[in-house]
C-alpha cells in the first residue's frame, strides 16, 4: 500500500478572464491551500468557491463576493468590496485595506 506525505508547494498558472474580467473557472471550485489574486484584473469570482487556506483579493477591481464563498483561513479584501454576503464562511480573520 502506498504511503503519503503532506507537501506544501506554490503553483502558479494563467487563468483566463472574460471581457468583463470574470474568471473563467467553474462554479463549485475547491482550492486546497491559499489562493492569491492580489494585483490582478479579476472583477468576479465563481459561485460556491471554497479555498481551504487564505484568499487574497487586495489590489483588484473586485467589488462583490460570490454567493457561498468559503475561506478556511484569512480573507484579504479592499474597502471597495460592498458587503460580505450572509452565505460567506470565513475560518480566520477578514482584513480590509
Amino acid at each position: 500500500m502506498p504511503q503519503y506525505v503532506e507537501v506544501t508547494m506554490q503553483v502558479t498558472f494563467s487563468v483566463p478572464l472574460d471581457d468583463d474580467g470574470k474568471l473563467l473557472l467553474p462554479d463549485n471550485l475547491i482550492v486546497l491551500g491559499d489562493l492569491d489574486f492580489s494585483g490582478t484584473p479579476i472583477s468576479a469570482l465563481p459561485e460556491n468557491l471554497t479555498v481551504s487556506g487564505n484568499l487574497d483579493l487586495r489590489d483588484t477591481p473586485l467589488v462583490f463576493l460570490p454567493k457561498n464563498l468559503t475561506v478556511g483561513r484569512d480573507l484579504y479584501i479592499l474597502d471597495d468590496v460592498a458587503e460580505i454576503p450572509a452565505t460567506t464562511k470565513i475560518g480566520g480573520n477578514i482584513y480590509r485595506e
